[in-house]
């Protein structure tokens, strides 16, 4: 353990992990470290003058059961006063419905496009391998270079996953 004294410049608070744990932590004037107190809202304001115990392991956690008021540090009673209690982070308000109403949105607007997307690169891809098969890709001839090819049947497969994709809503509305 270290020990530290100085007029507390500033006290922090962060929310940390998928709980929104509130932690605590502060400065000391002319010192840039960083002291952390954790869940617990530290006894002292800024403007306090304080002495303290803390972890020398990089992490400096302040013991609190050694925060006191700085040998001559002036008036510290309303500095050093226990803070009113800390705010507990709220969550919002979830019910079952509001879970499944969210998955439906999601359902609906994220995954179902992405699998109408997919299914139609699908379908353009077998289209195009059936055209190539036969020789009836548009711009391919026996004597194509490999490069301009590829380039023609990258293309071609795009073309025909956007009409397909824009086909899909009429198909869903049965109106094919």
């Amino acid at each position: 353990m270290a020990q530290a004294t100085g007029t507390v410049a500033q006290v922090s608070t962060k929310t940390w992990g998928p709980d929104n744990i509130l932690l605590y932590s502060f400065q000391l004037t002319g010192n840039g470290d960083w002291f952390r107190t954790g869940r617990n809202q530290p006894p002292f304001a800024e403007g306090a003058s304080i002495s303290f115990n803390y972890s020398d392991d990089g992490k400096r956690n302040v013991d609190l059961k050694t925060v006191a008021p700085a040998a001559g540090g002036g008036a510290q009673p309303a500095a050093m006063a226990q803070p009113a209690a800390s705010p507990t982070p709220t969550r919002p308000t979830t019910t079952k419905n509001d879970y499944w109403d969210n998955k439906d949105k999601y359902d609906k607007e994220v995954r179902q496009p992405a699998i109408e997307w997919q299914a139609a690169r699908n379908a353009a891809i077998s289209l195009v391998a059936i055209m190539a098969q036969s020789d009836s890709l548009p711009g391919v001839t026996a004597s194509s270079k490999p490069a301009k090819r590829a380039e023609i049947i990258e293309s071609t497969v795009d073309h025909y996953t956007q009409k397909f994709a824009a086909d899909l809503p009429h198909l869903t509305n049965n109106d094919a």
